[in-house]
């Protein structure tokens, strides 16, 4: 009896396994979004796209929903994998001329105001969107590098310059000697013996011609 009991406790609980294991994952993680089970407005942003939602066809979803307005994003698209928290989006082809959020918008970070539906058979929570806005993309801030300080200078003790070598003295120019001078050893008689005998014979001639 007891064997039996046995076997039934582990065929159900193979049985949960499984049920678990072929749940959407769309299901799975829309039990991880953080939504109120009572229905009423609703203001939340997400990513804004179009899956396909378990057995229910493909959906308009928003991916990641966060309540609370926004304020910006890093970048205007966005993606999904198909594994994120998501709500659907009621109605969006039949209100989309309260709304204006069509296809064109999907991939895009947005935010809604609607109203948050009740919890019903459907694999997502619905919300009937009122309004919608692109949220403003602000570029995340890079930090500016701070200058590189110099290096830090070294103290260099001061050495003098040394003393310049004074060049080698030309050596002087030997002295050019001035002839010596000759003794005076001539005499000047000779020549005032030339000179009277030149007075006496043109006296002679004088004489002789008157």
């Amino acid at each position: 009896m007891a064997i039996r009991h046995l076997s039934h406790a582990i065929a159900a609980g193979v049985l949960a396994c499984g049920v678990v294991a072929i749940t959407p994952a769309h299901g799975l993680a829309q039990e991880s979004a953080t939504l109120s089970d009572t229905p009423g407005p609703i203001t939340m942003y997400g990513c804004f796209a179009r899956t396909r939602v378990g057995h229910e066809g493909h959906k308009f979803v928003l991916a990641n929903p966060t309540v609370g307005p926004a304020t910006t994003v890093p970048e205007s698209t966005c993606s999904v994998s198909g594994n994120e928290p998501m709500v659907e989006l009621d109605d969006i082809h039949a209100n989309v001329h309260k709304h204006h959020l069509d296809a064109g918008k999907v991939g895009h970070w947005v935010e809604i105001t609607g109203r948050l539906n009740k919890v019903k058979h459907q694999t997502l929570r619905e919300v009937d969107v009122r309004s919608y806005r692109l949220i403003p993309v602000e570029a995340p801030r890079v930090a500016l590098a701070e200058p590189t300080p110099p290096p830090p200078v070294q103290y260099q003790p001061y050495t003098p310059a040394p003393a310049p070598v004074p060049e080698a003295a030309a050596p002087p120019a030997p002295e050019i000697q001035a002839p010596a001078q000759l003794p005076k050893t001539a005499s000047p008689m000779p020549l005032v013996t030339l000179i009277g005998i030149v007075s006496l014979v043109g006296g002679l001639a004088l004489r002789l011609r008157y």
